[in-house]
């Protein structure tokens, strides 16, 4: 139980810290405008969803979607290592 008091003042003592002197103003004028700015681009998005659904959906039935086969080179492994094996 102490040990998780500890926790809380550390906690507490190093949130003090990173927003000493924050004025609330400006902090929710700020985050308001990157969720405004996240919010028009995810609506943007969305706009312009139906428009290509419908573009490939037309598409299609004159003739394939272009199909392009990537021929990326393989990584050789460093050190003698497999890729995508993990040693601890």
């Amino acid at each position: 139980m102490n040990n998780v008091k500890q926790l809380l003042q550390f906690f507490t003592k190093n949130s003090s810290r990173v927003f000493y002197g924050l004025e609330p103003e400006f902090f929710q004028q700020k985050f308001s405008k990157i969720i405004d700015d996240v919010i028009s681009k995810c609506h943007g998005s969305l706009k312009i969803w139906p428009t290509l659904v419908e573009i490939c959906y037309f598409y299609k039935d004159k003739k394939d979607l272009p199909q392009i086969r990537v021929n990326n080179k393989k990584l050789k492994p460093k050190n003698g290592t497999k890729l995508g094996v993990i040693h601890s």
